[in-house]
C-alpha cells in the first residue's frame, strides 16, 4: 500500500514543481516586492475612529504598531516617547502614541500601516496514532531528535510536558522579570502535544517565548518580539518550526497587517511558520484568523478524530475556522489535524485547570482548538526534518498537502487540502532532499464574470495565472466543481 503510494506520488511530483515554478517567481515576488508605490498609510478601522473621536475618546494615548514601508528605516520616525519596542528585521515599532503623534505618522510617506496593539489569544476551544505519528517511529525510529520548534505561547510550566534539557531557551516578553513559566496552561498542553512524553516529536527540542499572560492573551507587539527574537536567534538554537497557536480576527489586508508581515519574513528566514485557522467556524466562511490568513504559513484546521485511530469515521469540527480568508480570500485552510478533546499535560500554576476544573482528567488537561491542532503539525514536521534535515519550509508544507487525506465530504474551505498523514508526508519527503527554495503559497479565491476560480500572482504586476484543474485537483482533490459548471 505504501509503495503504491509513494508511485503515485512520483508520478505527481512533475505537477509540484510546475507549480512551484509558476508560483515562484509569482506570488514570492509580489509578498517580497517594496510597498514604496502604495498611495498612503493605511489606518486600522479602530485607529481611525479612535483619532475621529477627538476628546471624547476613553483614551489619551492609544498602543499602537507602525509598520514601515521596504527599505525604510526605523530612525527617521524619531519616536523615543511612548515607545515599546523597535525592530529593524520586522520594520515595526510598537509605541503608546498621541494623537497628535499618531496623526501625523498617518502623513508620513514612509509609514506603511497603522494598527492597534492588539489582543490576540489561545486558540482553544489517542491523536498521535490517528495522524500515524507513532508509525513513523515504529518503522523509522524518528523522535524530532536534533530538531528544534519555536512555540510563541503562553510558556511553559518546568518538567511538566518536556524536560529542561530539551527547554534551550526560554524568553518571556509578557514579564520581563518572568522566566516564560506558565501562567495559563496552553503552552504547556501544546508543547506535550509537539515534543512531550507520548507527542509526536518526544525527542525534539523547544525554544520558549511566552507572549501570553494567565489568561491566554497577550499584544500584538509582544508577538512581533518573539518573531523578530526568533529570526535573531534561529542558527543559534538551529530553530526550524515556529508554532503559533494564537491569532486574532483579522481586520487589515495581509499587506500591511504587522503580524501578517513578520511571518513572511521568518518564512523568508527559512523558518516553517505553523499557524491556527481559529477557532469562529461556526459563524460560517471567512472565518480564518490572522496570522493563519497569510498565503506563506502553513494553516492548520481541527479534526475530531472520536479517539479512535480509524480516519474513516473523523469530520472537521464545527469550530474550525473556515476560508477563504476575510477581505484577501485566501484559500485556508492548509491541512487539518485533531484537535478535539486532547489530553495532555497539565500546568500546576495554570489558570486553566484552577478555574475549569471540569477540563482535568486524572491529573491532565484535556483542551479543544485548532491550537492542538496546529501543535500535532508542528510535531510532525519535526519528524520530516529528523528524517531530511535538508527540506525547506516551501518542502514540507507542500508534502503535507500533496499526501493529506482528501475527505470528500468536506471543502477544500474547510479542511484544505485534507487530513495530515505522516506516513505518506516522510516518504515523499525523500523527493524534495536538497530541492531549493520554491513558492508553496496557498492560492487566492477570485470571481469573472464566467465563474469563480483560484490564482496565483505572476511576475507581471497586477496578473494573475488561474490555476489548472490539473493542478488544483494534485493538491486539494476531485470534485472542485461549482454551481455554474465550472472547474477550478
Amino acid at each position: 500500500m505504501r509503495n503504491t503510494t509513494m508511485t503515485r506520488s512520483k508520478s505527481c511530483w512533475r505537477v509540484l514543481v510546475a507549480i512551484a515554478a509558476i508560483m515562484t517567481a509569482g506570488m514570492a515576488a509580489a509578498w517580497a516586492a517594496p510597498t514604496s508605490d502604495l498611495p498612503r498609510v493605511t489606518v486600522a478601522g479602530d485607529v481611525a475612529a479612535w483619532l475621529e473621536a477627538g476628546d471624547a475618546a476613553a483614551q489619551d494615548r492609544l498602543p499602537v504598531v507602525i509598520q514601515l514601508r521596504e527599505g525604510q528605516s526605523l530612525e527617521d520616525l524619531g519616536l523615543a516617547a511612548g515607545e515599546v519596542f523597535r525592530t529593524d528585521r520586522l520594520g515595526a515599532i510598537a509605541a503608546e502614541l498621541t494623537r497628535e503623534q499618531v496623526e501625523r505618522l498617518a502623513a508620513a510617506s514612509g509609514v506603511l500601516s497603522i494598527a492597534p496593539d492588539r489582543l490576540l489569544y489561545a486558540n482553544l476551544a489517542v491523536a498521535r496514532s490517528a495522524i500515524g505519528g507513532d508509525l513513523a517511529y515504529t518503522n523509522y525510529g524518528l523522535t524530532g531528535r536534533g530538531v528544534t520548534v519555536a512555540m510563541i505561547d503562553s510558556g511553559l510550566a518546568p518538567e511538566a510536558a518536556v524536560p529542561e534539557d530539551r527547554v534551550l531557551a526560554r524568553v518571556d516578553f509578557v514579564d520581563p522579570d518572568g522566566d516564560a513559566d506558565d501562567l495559563h496552561g496552553h503552552g504547556t498542553h501544546i508543547a506535550g502535544i509537539i515534543a512531550g512524553e507520548g507527542g509526536v516529536a518526544p525527542e525534539a527540542n523547544l525554544v520558549v517565548l511566552r507572549v501570553l499572560d494567565e489568561q491566554g492573551a497577550g499584544r500584538l507587539s509582544s508577538v512581533l518580539q518573539a518573531i523578530d527574537w526568533v529570526i535573531a536567534h534561529k542558527d543559534e538554537y538551529d530553530i526550524r518550526v515556529i508554532n503559533m497557536s494564537l491569532g486574532y480576527a483579522p481586520r487589515m489586508s495581509i499587506l500591511v497587517d504587522p503580524v501578517n508581515i513578520a511571518v513572511r519574513k521568518a518564512w523568508r528566514a527559512g523558518l516553517l511558520v505553523v499557524a491556527t485557522a481559529g477557532n469562529r467556524g461556526r459563524d460560517g466562511a471567512m472565518t480564518i484568523n490572522a496570522p493563519g490568513n497569510d498565503p506563506l504559513v502553513l494553516t492548520i484546521g481541527a479534526i475530531n478524530d472520536f479517539n479512535t485511530v480509524e480516519r474513516g469515521d473523523d469530520g472537521v469540527t464545527t469550530y474550525s475556522g473556515r476560508g477563504p480568508s476575510y477581505g484577501d480570500r485566501v484559500l485556508k485552510p492548509d491541512v487539518v489535524a485533531p484537535g478535539n478533546r486532547i489530553v495532555g499535560p497539565l500546568a500546576p500554576e495554570g489558570s486553566l485547570a484552577s478555574e475549569h476544573p471540569e477540563l482535568v482528567k486524572d491529573g491532565q488537561l484535556e483542551l479543544s482548538g485548532t491550537s492542538m491542532a496546529a501543535g500535532f503539525v508542528s510535531g510532525a514536521a519535526a519528524l520530516l526534518l529528523e528524517r531530511n534535515p535538508t527540506l525547506t519550509n516551501d518542502a514540507i508544507k507542500t508534502v503535507f498537502m500533496r499526501t493529506a487525506e482528501k475527505l470528500p465530504d468536506w471543502t477544500p474551505y474547510e479542511r484544505g487540502a485534507g487530513y495530515i498523514d505522516v506516513m505518506a508526508a516522510l516518504e515523499m519527503s525523500d523527493l524534495f532532499v536538497d530541492v531549493p527554495h520554491f513558492n508553496s503559497s496557498s492560492p487566492l479565491h477570485g470571481q469573472r464574470a464566467e465563474g469563480e476560480f483560484l490564482f496565483t500572482f505572476t511576475p507581471v504586476p497586477g496578473a494573475i495565472h488561474p490555476l489548472s484543474l490539473e493542478e488544483a485537483q494534485a493538491v486539494y482533490g476531485d470534485g472542485l466543481l461549482w454551481m455554474d459548471g465550472l472547474l477550478w
